[in-house]
This record gives C-alpha cells, structure tokens and sequence, in this order.
C-alpha cells in the first residue's frame, strides 16, 4: 500500500520557511496586480462601449470587437456576459486579495524582510487608487449598463438589482477591509451607501417600478429592419430611414417619428396613439388595423397608403397627402382633415359625420359607396357608385 501524505506536515513546513511564505507572498501579489489591471481595462472598456454605442444596437444583431483580439459578440449578448465576466474577476481579485493581505500579516507578525516588489502602502496615491479600483470602479462601470439597458422593457430592472447586490457586495468588502487613507475610503464608503439609497428610494417612486427611458433613433438607419412586436413607446426616431421595415404589432405610442421615411413600411396593427408624424414620409405604407387615434399626421406623405379599418379617432390630418390612400372602414371621428389632399381617397364603409374640414371639393375628388356616411351639410358626389369593390388586402 501506498504511504499516505501527511498534509498537515507539509502545511507545518510550509509555514516554517520563510523562504517560501516570501515566495507566495510575491507571487500573489504578482497575481493580484495582473488581476487587477485587467479589471480595471475591461471596466474602461465596457463604459466605452455603453457609452460609444447607440441605441439601434438593442434592436439589431451588431457584432462587437472585444478586446486583446479574442473575437466578436452580440451587442445584445455583451450586456449579458460583461457584468458577469466583471463579477466573476471582482471574485477571483478578493480571493488573492485576502490571501495576499493574510501572507503580510504573517510575515509582519515574524517581522520578516518583505521582498523588493511595489508596495501600494508605501504610496499614498497608489493605496488610494488601489481603493477607489477594488471598490467603486465595478459599480461606476455597471451604472452604464443600467443606463444602457433601461431602453428595453425588464431589462433595466434586472439590472438594477444585480447592480444594487453587487454593489452591496462591495459595501461589505471595504467594511471588512478598513484600510487606505481615511479620506478615500470614507469616501468610498459613502459613495456606495448613498448609491444602494438613492437606488431604492427611485425603485420605491417609479410608476409599475419599470425602470424603463426611451429609445434614441434619431437619424439611424433602420431599412428593412424587422421590429414586429418591438417596444419603442416615446421613441425619438426623428429623420430615421424605415423604409420597408416590418413593423406589426409594434408598440410606438407617443413616439416621435417626425420627418422619417416610412416608405413602404408594414405597420400592421401597430400602436401609434398619440405618435407625432408630422411630415413623415408613408407613401405605400401598410396601416391595417393601426392604431392613429389622435396621431399627429400634419403634412405627411400618405400617398397609397393603406389604411383599411385604421383608428384615426381625433389625428391631427391637416395638410396631410392623401391621394389614393385607401380609408374603408377607418375610424375617422373627430379627425381634422383641413386642407388634406384626399383626391381619389377610398371611403367604403367611413363613418365622415364628425369629421373636421371637410368640404364639399374634397368630398367630390374621393370614392365612396352606399355604406359611407356623410355629414348632413354636405351632398352625396355623383361619381360614387352603388358599391364599391374591396380591394386586396394581403400582407406583403
């Protein structure tokens, strides 16, 4: 049989030469420092990239460069994986931190001769540095992936409470510790106290407690882009390029699409309550069942469009293009067609009662049946027929 190890001995000789605890001592904290520098880049890096990235890359696939060449990934995967891979480093740093902290104290306690490496005690600016690194850079970097990820619904919630816990998880490490220049560590000490406060206290305030800031598009160039069932409620997609972008269902209430270019897009059953389109391009544009109750669509392009059993309760219409658009069955209550060009406009089945600005020239340049009603000021064109055929209404 094999003579078993006694471990014990080899911990007792270990301890006793001091050779060797100077050794470790040296390595870890060789190891230490490696650790910590690469923390502290992948800290800048990850703030660099939230802060050089747009908003468009939460929506679609984008490949980011990661550094010291180790390949691409997902924007959308990096929020996930950063934190993670930072947590993960912060862990493995306390770990040889401790044991480095443990090696000095040993060998304080045998006042044995330290080796000649840089001490950050001997450095009043470097311990401060080191404190300020250990303790609020990983917090100050996961604030940025709050911010960034707060665009989209949930995720900013979720977030915020891995930043909160590791945040608190940083609190108790510089508890323990109790080291550095006093000015600094109260100050660090203060800066996470008040950050898990204020981070409650915004939680406790927030309406559904959805943490939760509009999109960015403006001017981004969304072509072709599909976005069926995407949240982009209060959105700025000022001048942004949309032509043919498949958007169904899509959820752009209250959003500002002023002056974009929705030529041809697919809007099918999207929610754009309150939306501001005003000069918007939605030529060819395909609205079934959308929702336009009182959407500003002052002097936009709405030639050919197709907005068959469309909610236009209350929409601002005023100047609007609408040549040829096809209104059938449209909800157009309270909707304010003031000097809109609504020559060949289809209306089978239009309810035109309340309508605002209506006048008789408008009404004789449109097509209408039997099934559209008029208001009572105004005369039924000759050129309407008994019924009005259907049009196709497949989605392309």
């Amino acid at each position: 049989m094999a003579k078993s190890i006694d471990f014990f001995r080899i911990k007792k000789v270990y301890c006793t030469r001091e050779d060797k605890i100077i050794e470790a001592y040296s390595k870890t904290g060789e190891t230490f420092r490696k650790i910590m520098t690469l923390m502290t880049i992948l800290c800048f890096f990850c703030i660099h990239t939230m802060l050089d990235s747009s908003d468009k890359d939460l929506l679609i696939t984008s490949a980011l460069a990661l550094p010291f060449r180790l390949g691409y990934i997902s924007f959308q995967l990096f929020i996930v994986v950063g934190p993670i891979i930072l947590l993960i480093l912060r862990i493995y740093l306390q770990i040889y931190y401790e044991h480095w902290k443990l090696l000095e104290r040993v060998m304080s306690k045998r006042k044995m001769t330290k080796v000649p490496i840089l001490s950050f005690h001997d450095h009043h600016f470097l311990d401060s540095m080191k404190l300020i690194i250990l303790y609020l850079m990983i917090p100050f970097a996961m604030v940025f992936f709050v911010i960034k990820s707060a665009a989209l619904p949930n995720w900013g919630n979720k977030m915020a409470v891995v930043t909160l816990f590791m945040t608190l998880g940083h609190l108790i490490f510089l508890k323990r510790s109790k080291e550095g220049p006093m000015v600094i560590y109260n100050i660090a000490l203060c800066s996470l106290l008040i950050f898990c406060l204020v981070t409650l206290f915004y939680f406790s305030h927030l309406p559904s407690h959805q943490l939760l800031r509009p999109l960015f598009l403006k001017n981004e160039n969304l072509y072709h882009c599909n976005l069926t069932e995407h949240f982009l409620e209060k959105a700025n997609l000022e001048e942004s390029d949309l032509q043919e972008a498949k958007l169904w269902r899509a959820n752009l209430k209250e959003s500002s699409l002023q002056y974009a270019n929705l030529l041809k897009s697919q809007l099918w059953k999207a929610d754009l309550q309150r939306a501001n389109l005003q000069g918007a391009i939605l030529n060819e544009s395909y609205l079934l069942e959308a929702d336009l109750s009182f959407a500003d669509l002052s002097h936009a392009q709405l030639k050919d469009a197709y907005l068959k059993e469309s909610n236009l309760i209350g929409a601002k219409l005023e100047r609007a293009y609408m040549r040829n658009t096809n209104l059938d069955f449209a909800k157009l209550a309270y909707a304010d067609l003031s000097d809109a060009n609504i020559k060949g406009a289809r209306m089978r089945g239009t309810d035109l009662r309340l309508v605002k600005g209506l006048t008789q020239k408008m009404l004789d340049k449109t097509r209408g049946d039997s099934t559209t009603k008029i208001p009572s000021y105004l005369k039924k064109p000759v050129s309407w027929v008994v019924d009005l055929q259907d049009e196709n209404d497949g989605m392309d």
